[in-house]
């Protein structure tokens, strides 16, 4: 691989052009980037192929968000991002015919470029909108909102690339954290309504805009591009172990109870397949979503100041009641007395 590869060598890393993009941002500030880098406890800079494991990434980012104050820094980290920042992912993307192409194409191979360690994203049509969600797996505020803010730079820079001098392509932003005191230069960077406080991640576009054909456009290419992705997702799938694939899967997906059939399909997997090899790893899915689940409701309760009720909601439950009672059952207290515990 060459260096600063942005493809990943295993699906808990996230890639060191991420590291690159907040070094390139720190630096328009003045900030002195390679102290920075050296105090955080990465000892080189991030030049040579690989990664860091979700946690290591993190731990990093905490550091720098401790120590600069640069307002809608994710936003400005995202939209450092370049095509070449996506590898071979990026020529499969925009060799495609259409952008309905382009994003399906994007989504079925996101993990190689770091997905399954930091935010991931998913499409839906609704009527005559398109829409983008993101969505996190951070439960440290600050670090939620720089994921979050990084995606939508990203997405706003291939915009870009795909409806070039037509405008803005995105007529809404919704975001689920507050408005922050930078709320109109956010505004500004991405060129359209911006909404806080709302239930989900989301970027709007029209759908009528999937079926506009791209100008980079190859059939052969797009072909040989993605038997390349596949090639190396399925590697990188028999590397990590369908356990930790579906762990991750479910941790990326608050608010919602994704199937065994919705994973195995994320996963390029057939239903049976799925189950077989969770099998073979001695576990089945219903007991990695209640592990999920159980670890997930002790980390929302002793790290973060949400209600039961918006634990309940993050974790797939319609009823507060009902993670109430599922979360004396697993921890044999109250969420109330296991908060007052920590």
């Amino acid at each position: 691989m060459q260096a600063n590869d942005p493809v990943v060598t295993r699906l808990d890393i996230v890639p060191y052009v991420n590291i690159t993009r907040i070094l390139d941002v720190i630096r328009d500030y003045d900030f002195d980037d390679r102290e920075l880098l050296s105090a955080s406890g990465i000892e080189d800079r991030p030049n040579k192929s690989g990664g860091l494991t979700g946690e290591q990434y993190y731990a990093f980012l905490e550091f720098i968000l401790d120590n600069v104050n640069i307002p809608a820094f994710g936003l400005k980290a995202g939209l450092k991002y370049t095509l070449a920042d996506y590898g071979v992912l990026s020529y499969a993307c925009i060799s495609s015919a259409t952008i309905g192409q382009y994003l399906q194409t994007f989504f079925r191979f996101q993990q190689l470029v770091g997905s399954n360690a930091s935010f991931s994203e998913s499409m839906r049509e609704d009527g005559p909108n398109a829409i983008i969600e993101i969505r996190s797996q951070c439960i440290n505020r600050r670090l939620y909102r720089f994921d979050i803010e990084e995606a939508i730079g990203q997405w706003c820079n291939a915009a870009k690339d795909l409806w070039k001098g037509r405008g803005t392509m995105f007529t809404r932003i919704n975001l689920s954290v507050s408005k922050p005191d930078y709320a109109n230069e956010f505004q500004d960077l991405v060129g359209c309504p911006t909404f806080y406080n709302q239930p989900l991640n989301e970027l709007v576009f029209a759908s009528a805009l999937l079926s506009d054909s791209i100008e980079m456009a190859n059939e052969l290419t797009a072909q040989l591009c993605e038997q390349q992705c596949n090639t190396i997702l399925q590697n990188l799938t028999e590397q990590a172990g369908v356990v930790e694939q579906v762990r991750r899967m479910i941790i990326n997906q608050p608010g919602q109870v994704p199937s065994p059939k919705e994973i195995a399909k994320k996963l390029n997997l057939s239903y049976r397949t799925l189950r077989r090899r969770l099998s073979e790893e001695g576990t089945t899915f219903k007991a990695v979503n209640n592990e999920v689940r159980i670890g997930m409701a002790g980390e929302y309760i002793r790290q973060t100041g949400l209600s039961t009720q918006e634990i309940a909601y993050l974790l797939g439950y319609s009823e507060a009641s009902n993670f109430h009672r599922a979360f004396k059952q697993w921890y044999d207290k109250t969420p109330g007395q296991y908060r007052a515990l920590e």
